[in-house]
């Protein structure tokens, strides 16, 4: 779904796991705020489901700080060569140096966040008592709904972009 929605449904997804993690029905502030906040609040999230699921005698994939470093490193990463990279190129630099370092540095992070994100939603697998995943392995119509949410922006630049190409 986060691949699927841009990105968009990763509060959603945050604030559900922290109203699970907490043992909350219905709406909750907190977890809202959580979810809102998510990705500064990883750590304590996958410390909460590692907790829980060791008292359940579950085991889960890796660690909290493993699971928050494969978040955030290679984002920061990303940022610091956006600092660190001249806006002018020199004729010295090669197209390494200038394209494909920032394009390896942004696929990484695009993939070790998707790990993450993977890893806490394991976590939470088998914290509900589904480690295999099978209820979360059906898009339902609320997932197309956020699916089509996500999607109508992209459609309309799309849409205007064309539109304004052919004139």
């Amino acid at each position: 779904m986060t691949c699927l929605t841009w990105g968009l449904y990763i509060p959603y997804w945050s604030y559900c796991h922290w109203r699970l993690i907490r043992g909350q029905s219905g709406f909750a502030l907190i977890p809202l705020l959580c979810g809102v906040f998510g990705s500064f609040l990883i750590y304590p999230l996958m410390k909460r489901a590692i907790t829980y699921s060791k008292e359940l005698d579950l085991t889960v994939e890796g660690t909290a700080l493993g699971v928050t470093l494969r978040y955030w490193v290679p984002y920061l990463l990303f940022v610091s060569w956006q600092f660190w990279a001249p806006d002018q190129p020199e004729e010295s630099q090669s197209l390494y140096n200038m394209f494909m370092l920032p394009l390896a540095l942004l696929v990484t992070s695009v993939t070790l966040t998707l790990v993450a994100l993977v890893q806490i939603q394991q976590a939470a697998n088998a914290y509900e008592g589904d480690p295999t995943g099978l209820r979360n392995a059906q898009i339902t119509w609320a997932n197309g709904l956020w699916i089509i949410i996500s999607w109508s922006p992209s459609a309309a630049l799309l849409a205007l972009i064309s539109h304004y190409a052919n004139h």
